[in-house]
């Protein structure tokens, strides 16, 4: 997705983006104000709630289950240093975009992050599909074009995902 796709909300977090969206553009003529859509992200200690954290801690516990939803579904997984990076970036340039989208450019699945913490611990996790967490809407692939960003940033680079996984798994400290 470019920052010029036409904004269409599927649920009440995606319509709550768009309404702070709308409601900052009320003050752009007297404020430089810039809309950034950051995709998802993760990090070192963010709850086990957030899918990513969920499946590492099962991994590091060698945990012989785990369940989850659509593990096909596939997005554009950040690193939360690399959001921060972004951040501070396009506070620091001369001019920024009006919106630009924070992302990585790369979209994997769930099954692919599977795949990556596997071969990270040699631990593999038998999967179950619970129904509570099956999104019947689910948009199958959800990337962020990360164009603008990088001609904004010349400089700014994503974090990798098998990098950042290792990172939080504990295998390296990046």
């Amino acid at each position: 997705m470019g920052e010029d796709t036409v904004p269409c909300p599927g649920n009440h977090y995606a319509v709550s983006k768009r309404a702070m969206e709308l409601g900052a553009a009320l003050w752009s003529d007297r404020l430089e104000i810039v809309a950034t859509r950051p995709f998802n992200y993760t990090v070192v200690g963010q709850d086990t709630q957030y899918l990513i954290p969920k499946i590492v801690d099962h991994v590091r516990r060698k945990a012989e289950v785990i369940e989850l939803g659509n593990t096909w579904v596939k997005r554009d997984f950040g690193d939360v240093r690399s959001v921060a990076a972004a951040y501070v970036g396009l506070v620091l340039a001369d001019t920024s975009p009006p919106v630009v989208n924070i992302a990585t450019g790369v979209v994997s699945s769930i099954d692919d992050i599977l795949t990556m913490l596997r071969d990270l611990s040699g631990h593999e996790l038998m999967v179950r599909v619970n129904p509570v967490f099956v999104r019947t809407n689910d948009v199958p692939e959800l990337g962020g074009d990360t164009g603008l960003l990088q001609r904004a940033l010349p400089d700014w680079q994503p974090h990798d995902l098998h990098a950042t996984l290792q990172w939080m798994y504990g295998r390296a400290q990046l």
